[in-house]
Parts: C-alpha cells; structure tokens; sequence
C-alpha cells in the first residue's frame, strides 16, 4: 500500500479537503485524525469511522473501536470500498465511552472521476443544491469553517440542521401550493371567496413527541414508530428539537424516516440516554 496524499482533519473544527482522491483508488489517501481537543473530555473514548457514498441509502462501518495514539491522533487509509463510488462522499466519526456515543463529528468531501467521459454532468447541468455543495467545499479547501448546517429540503441523512433561511424556502414553498392570485384593490366577491378557500387549504398543525429511553427496533441504525394524531401518509412533516432537547436530539442523530396516519418513525444512530422532545408542524397538502 503506497499512500500518494495524507490529509489532516481537525475532528473539532469538522473540516476536511474538497477532494478525497479518485474512484477506485486503494491505499492512496490517507486520513490523520486530530482528536487531541477531544482528549480532555472524553479520554478512553474509542472512534469509529461510518461512511455513506454517493448513490447509498445508508453508511457502512469503516473502522470500528480504535484508540488515539499518544499525540492524540488516528490513522485510517481510504480503501477501494471507500473510493468505488464518484461524487459527494460523508465520512461520520463518533466517539464511544462508557458504551455511550459522547459525539458524533460529520464531514462531507468527494470522489473525483478515474476518468472524465460523456456521462460527466456538464457545470452548468448540475443542479443548484449540487452547485451549492460544490462550493462549499470549495470554502473548506481554502481554510473556511463550515458548519454541519444544510441548507436545503431534500436531506434524509442524520447528522445536520437546517440553515435558518429554511424559513423564506418554507413560506416560498407554500406560497406556490396555495397561491392568492388577485390583489386587495382588485378583488370581486367571487374572488374573495376563492381567496379565502385557497388560505383555508394551507391548514398547518403542531404537535409534540416524545423520543423514549428504549424500545426501539433493528440493528444500528435503530428506528422508534411514536404516535402523532395530525399525522398522515402524505402530508408535509417539519421536526425540530424543543431548546432543552437540542443537544441530545443531536448526539443520538434523530431524524423522520417514515410517516403514517397517526404515527412518526424516527431513526437514531444511538439510542438517547434521556428523553428527547420533539416539536412538530403538520402541513396538509
């Protein structure tokens, strides 16, 4: 094994090089992880490594229970698993004492092409939460700090939280579903009574759920069904952790994987050591 670039990855500052390496490399990338600042907090803690590729639905374990050596640092050289795949690629540390999970650290980075040929997206092509991404990491790669915050609707993965300019994407989004179309000054009775059939439809709902101690199901990740009344198979589904619950929310990685009538599905990457609160909103389409 024969490694061509070594990386330096400062685990309390969750940034990381725009560029991993290229697909189908083994060996050839290796990872430095700098876990000194954590040492004082948490100084028996074992680390694992979870990576989830481009195109997956879940990680895989990479590397499970390794310790720090003595200048607090870990060694992990990408294998050919690792770099199979092209594109945006995740790579998940958490940190285990006492058999509990004390933190999680999410890096996001990318497997460049082996080669370019005509099924490369062209620049221009790529979609705009791509392109965001894209330069992001770019911002990383020039010594930026960039936060686990995503700033889009249409991430499943644990692990990050929405960037607060959610809230004009939200009332944009229901803004096209419901729209008024006339102005004060211009409106009939007809159109008044379309206006106002048309703000009655964007019918929101909030509750609250409870993300218990136990009783969850499967292997890691593990997943919980909790009963919600509002809830249906089709509606719009906005969970955020109540202040007291945030930091907890985040440690166990909680996140809406599936809805029904009348009950959440919640995935966690580690089962909370206390109860979690939840606060939802509802949107009926």
């Amino acid at each position: 094994m024969v490694v061509v670039r070594t990386i330096e990855v400062d685990l309390t500052t969750e940034a990381i090089a725009a560029s991993l390496g290229r697909q189908g490399e083994h060996g050839a990338t290796k990872l430095v992880l700098d876990g000194s600042g954590f040492q004082a907090l948490w100084p028996t803690a074992t680390y694992n490594i979870s990576i989830l590729r481009y195109g997956d639905d879940s990680p895989y374990v990479a590397l499970l229970g390794a310790a720090l050596d003595e200048n607090g640092k870990l060694e992990y050289c990408l294998t050919q698993t690792d770099t199979a795949v092209a594109g945006l690629i995740r790579l998940m540390v958490t940190l285990v004492q006492a058999e509990q999970v004390c933190k999680t650290c999410v890096f996001l980075s990318r497997i460049e092409r082996s080669l370019e040929d005509g099924s490369a997206l062209d620049e221009e092509a790529r979609p705009d939460w791509v392109k965001r991404l894209i330069a992001e990491l770019a911002a990383i790669a020039a010594g930026a700090q960039v936060a686990s915050i995503y700033n889009a609707l249409d991430k499943s993965a644990s692990g990050f939280s929405l960037d607060a300019r959610q809230g004009l994407a939200l009332k944009t989004l229901i803004d096209e579903l419901y729209p008024v179309r006339y102005t004060a000054q211009s409106l009939n009775d007809a159109q008044k009574t379309v206006g106002r059939s048309n703000l009655a439809a964007a019918k929101a709902t909030t509750g609250t759920v409870t993300l218990p101690t136990g009783g969850y199901s499967g292997a890691y990740p593990y997943t919980i069904a909790v009963p919600l009344a509002a809830a249906k198979a089709d509606n719009i589904i906005i969970a955020s952790p109540a202040p007291a619950s945030k930091t907890a929310y985040e440690d166990c990685g909680a996140y809406v994987s599936a809805q029904a009538a009348g009950s959440l599905t919640f995935t966690v990457t580690s089962v909370p050591a206390a109860t979690v609160t939840v606060n939802v909103i509802v949107l009926d389409p």
